[in-house]
């Protein structure tokens, strides 16, 4: 992924719409910390699915946030942590 605002952004936060597992495993792989809800989560959790389970692809950094964002204050502290840094 190519950041065309400039220099690339060291944290990014952005909402449930734009974070495919693809799309933060390649901007972590650049250097920049994504703050995000997981993609579809309600919905996977719905079908009795495990959005925090790793999948293949998915970089060590990727399941770091994954589990991050799967503890009940994960969202609250990440955006916070991104607003405040």
């Amino acid at each position: 992924m190519h950041w065309s605002g400039g220099p690339t952004p060291d944290k990014y936060l952005v909402d449930g719409g734009f974070t495919h597992r693809a799309v933060v495993t390649q901007l972590e792989a650049g250097g920049t910390q994504v703050y995000a809800p997981l993609y579809q989560e309600k919905k996977q959790l719905e079908q009795d699915k495990n959005p925090y389970a790793l999948r293949p692809g998915d970089s060590a950094k990727t399941g770091d946030t994954i589990n991050q964002m799967s503890e009940p204050r994960g969202l609250i502290g990440w955006c916070a942590a991104a607003l405040t840094t």
